[in-house]
């Protein structure tokens, strides 16, 4: 990425625009078509293992592929057919060698499949990465922002905008005391306690230029991981207290869940809307799917034991589905050179 790119993508704020996407009809619609996708993939999780839905959602690319010609007049490149072909073939050896498992869980076995040890430090692994990689956005950008300050490349502005923690910062500020400062900083972000501690960052380091964009890619990922984990939980608890009649929403925990599945879901829409933004979609959303997917598949197997009746043969052949499924992604993320 040019420098000019990178300077653009960690110290200017985004123009703003004139007219709102919902005063365009075609963007309504995608957005109602993908609402719907998306409550469909909620309901497909209790009808099979998270270990399979998850590589699956590389039909996905698939029919972007196919629908992209007709709606803007685009052509199917050899790159696009051979990556359908590989896709659909992974899709069907991760079909033929996934797992079946018990898809009725209420509520009392979710609790001992979410106190397992293996459970607990999968997700413990999940949320320590989300802490590390907010830390390092957090940090590189920062450093990026002393170094435009001591290098005055921002010109005579009266205020800095940093868009990752959106924090305005003037160049001269009204005397404050040390409690005063601390109180705004921790109000603003609790790692602003950490500032004078952050080093000038050159925004053509390799941090700004391929860790950036991979650390944007990585936690919507993650995020994307806690959001189907925790979906398909949900899921199994509505079906129950529907269908079987048995109230499944009497307990807090319940309600745990509920909210931990809409906080992390809107939580990757933002990551990934955060990325985008910033950087290209070649990179974002190959790196978005498979960080996502391979989360997702270990998820499903270390949960709800989805692995518990694989042999060795069955490992191997569905890992070998798995890596063609990303080989057709990654053909197909050429396309995106087009955009």
């Amino acid at each position: 990425m040019p420098p000019q790119q990178i300077l653009q993508a960690v110290s200017t704020p985004a123009p703003p625009q004139s007219k709102t996407p919902f005063s365009s009809p075609v963007w309504i619609v995608g957005l109602v078509i993908f609402i719907l996708g998306n409550v469909v993939n909620f309901i497909a999780l209790q009808f099979a293992p998270q270990s399979l839905v998850a590589p699956l959602g590389a039909v996905s690319l698939v029919t972007n592929v196919i629908i992209a010609p007709l709606l803007n007049d685009e052509k199917i490149s050899l790159f696009d057919v051979g990556g359908i072909v590989l896709i659909i073939a992974g899709c069907v050896v991760v079909v033929v060698f996934s797992g079946i498992v018990q898809q009725d869980y209420r509520l009392c076995v979710l609790i001992q499949l979410l106190k397992a040890k293996p459970t607990v430090i999968y997700l413990c692994l999940i949320f320590a990465l989300i802490l590390a990689i907010y830390i390092f956005l957090w940090t590189v950008e920062r450093g990026v922002t002393h170094y435009l300050l001591e290098h005055q490349q921002l010109g005579d502005s009266d205020t800095l905008t940093v868009v990752h923690t959106h924090e305005t910062i003037p160049n001269q500020s009204p005397p404050a005391t040390w409690l005063q400062k601390t109180t705004r900083s921790l109000l603003q972000n609790p790692l602003l306690l950490f500032d004078r501690h952050v080093r000038p960052i050159s925004p053509t380091s390799r941090h700004v230029q391929y860790g950036l964009p991979l650390a944007y890619a990585s936690m919507g990922s993650l995020m994307a991981t806690l959001t189907t984990l925790f979906a398909k939980s949900l899921v199994n608890l509505l079906s129950v207290s529907i269908f079987d009649h048995d109230n499944q929403f009497t307990s807090f925990i319940t309600w745990g869940i509920l909210l931990v599945t809409a906080f992390t879901a809107a939580s990757q829409v933002y990551w990934i809307n955060q990325g985008l933004q910033r950087y290209d979609a070649l990179l974002q959303v190959p790196v978005f799917y498979v960080v996502w997917t391979v989360f997702d598949i270990i998820g499903g197997g270390v949960y709800f034991n989805e692995f518990k009746m694989f042999t060795t043969v069955k490992y191997v052949l569905f890992a070998v589905g798995v890596a063609i499924i990303f080989s057709g992604v990654g053909l197909l993320s050429n396309r995106l050179k087009r955009l």
